[in-house]
């Protein structure tokens, strides 16, 4: 075999080893290697953006009580997670669904809060029945404050532009069911918009994380009171009212979105969108069922800063 034969047959090689190399990172990891960044969640057009190329490494997340958690980058690209596909009830992450179908349906929906609103069970706004305001503050006071009149006040104004052969109740629930269904959350099901305890209402952290990669993608504006609230929001009738996140870690460096959820059955919930400097993508954590859903929060960001290297 002469040089130049040889200097090909080289090439060629390395061309081989290079193309196999790409073929398997694209490829979903087995499942048994959950905690080393490889899985990629079946989402319908979600297609991950930044997996070839860039090595993630694994996170070790310590002692974290929650019963089920996920981490993950936002193309889809799992870095740690405990018993992610579990249903279970998740408190008020319901309101990033009844968010999306406020979205997606509301437009300049006026929003009025009825005296039945203001009977709904804590946590409620402190604006009175018969205040009225635009979407875009009830989508504030929604997700900033996570307040359950306001989640029911939605459904009154927004059910009928959905379907006027239902209730309005009936129809914004069942457009949080078909939402579901068409991001690929297989494992949720909603019977109401605040995220109280109810038979039949669960999700899973792994279909919330889907959620939240497509909210991102289709309303990139989504989360941005929430990392950064407003201290005061402004009625259609000129009053103005102080408003107070439901977080303990608002205005956490690297934090860009949050939500919050707490009942009885689901215990502590958290959903955080943060943010690594020098990194082409966010980070999101879903973690569910936790005693102590802030401490929990906080440490599975720290072990994302120290996967990364971050200071």
């Amino acid at each position: 075999m002469t040089l130049g034969q040889i200097s090909l047959a080289i090439i060629a090689f390395f061309i081989s080893l290079v193309g196999s190399s790409i073929y398997f990172l694209r490829q979903p990891a087995p499942t048994v290697a959950r905690q080393t960044a490889a899985i990629v969640l079946a989402l319908p057009d979600l297609t991950p953006r930044y997996l070839a190329g860039i090595i993630l490494p694994a996170i070790d997340v310590g002692s974290i009580q929650a019963e089920s958690f996920i981490i993950g980058t936002e193309s889809g690209v799992v870095l740690a997670e405990k018993n992610s596909a579990v249903r279970t009830p998740i408190a008020s992450l319901t309101k990033i669904m009844t968010g999306l179908v406020l979205a997606d349906y509301g437009g300049n929906a006026i929003i009025q809060l009825n005296p039945e609103n203001k009977s709904t069970p804590p946590k409620i706004s402190n604006l009175p029945a018969g205040e009225t305001f635009s979407a875009g503050t009830a989508q504030i006071l929604l997700l900033v404050e996570s307040d359950n009149d306001v989640a029911e006040a939605i459904t009154a104004a927004v059910g009928p532009r959905i379907d006027q052969n239902r209730t309005p109740r009936d129809a914004f629930v069942a457009a949080m069911n078909q939402t579901a269904v068409q991001i690929g959350m297989t494992s949720s099901h909603f019977k109401n918009p605040t995220g109280l305890d109810e038979p039949g209402h669960f999700s899973t952290a792994q279909n919330l994380f889907q959620l939240v990669q497509f909210v991102d993608r289709a309303y990139p504006h989504f989360w941005n009171e929430t990392a950064d609230p407003p201290k005061y929001i402004e009625t259609l009738s000129g009053h103005r009212y102080a408003i107070e996140s439901s977080s303990l870690l608002v205005s956490y460096p690297g934090i860009i979105g949050m939500k919050t959820g707490l009942t009885d059955a689901a215990g502590g919930a958290l959903a955080l969108r943060y943010r690594i400097a020098d990194f082409p993508e966010d980070i999101i954590i879903i973690l569910l069922r936790s005693p102590d859903r802030f401490r929990d929060g906080e440490g599975l960001i720290n072990a994302v800063r120290r996967a990364f290297h971050q200071t």
